[in-house]
């Protein structure tokens, strides 16, 4: 299955690319109760689940029923829903959820955008979405979800830990900005 979705990927986005690199970056600010803005910066930049780069290859090439079969398109929206949770366990290639979540629901980003750098080639993706919180927390472990549009449901796409957990009170607000970019090697 994952040399189709490569084959299929490369004739329709990148065809002479030899190797595709994916790489993801989190960045954190937040917005106390006060009105007071602190930026964490960057708390993350390491791996895609198994889960996301599936995802995102069969979104990218047109296809998505379930994991095993490419027989039916549909459109999705990668990365558009965040959540965060409690979870310290680092992060795994076959993360399918956070540990310990906070929100039941993915939040939808409030700015959703991307480019394709036609010089550089690099396609990249952008999702930032504030999450607030209702109860005391330490907000340690971040995900982003696509939402597939035909079916209407929330797919977990990637789980990052948090280089600096961040505490939180009830009427705390955390900003994350979300990043995906695909390029050549």
């Amino acid at each position: 299955m994952r040399h189709k979705l490569l084959r299929v990927f490369r004739k329709l986005i990148m065809p002479e690319a030899e190797l595709l690199v994916v790489e993801s970056k989190l960045y954190a600010k937040k917005i106390t109760r006060d009105g007071e803005e602190i930026d964490y910066g960057l708390q993350s930049q390491k791996l895609i689940t198994n889960r996301g780069m599936i995802t995102l290859l069969k979104a990218l090439g047109g296809f998505y029923n379930n994991d095993n079969n490419f027989s039916r398109g549909h459109t999705w929206h990668i990365a558009l829903g965040h959540t965060s949770g409690t979870g310290t366990g680092p992060e795994n290639f076959a993360d399918t959820a956070l540990q310990s979540p906070i929100q039941t629901t993915p939040v939808q980003a409030s700015i959703y955008d991307y480019f394709f750098d036609t010089t550089n080639q690099i396609y990249r993706l952008r999702s930032v979405a504030a999450l607030s919180y209702s109860v005391p927390a330490t907000v340690s472990e971040h995900a982003v979800w696509a939402y597939n549009l035909s079916q209407g449901i929330w797919h977990f796409f990637d789980r990052s830990v948090l280089a600096t957990p961040i505490s939180v009170l009830a009427g705390d607000t955390i900003t994350f900005t979300y990043i995906l970019e695909l390029s050549r090697a």
